[in-house]
């Protein structure tokens, strides 16, 4: 499977905003930074799989669900 990172950021960001969150946040709720986190919504940096994990959890996703809107063809 591939993933496409910048689908994969664009829809954590869309999550993110449609549940009101802001960066800081999802970067208290995750451990990861403010910087961090833009980067990966603007498909900038490959979160570690523990970083996935922790994003979806915050924002109550399933990582079936994830997975199968930003894979690649």
């Amino acid at each position: 499977m591939n993933i496409d990172f910048v689908k994969l950021g664009a829809y954590i960001r869309n999550a993110r905003t449609q549940q009101g969150k802001t960066l800081e946040e999802m970067a208290s709720q995750t451990g990861c930074s403010a910087e961090f986190l833009q980067n990966l919504e603007k498909g900038q940096r490959k979160p570690e799989l523990e970083v996935f994990f922790k994003l979806i959890s915050a924002l109550n996703l399933s990582g079936d669900e994830v997975l199968a809107n930003v894979s690649g063809a």
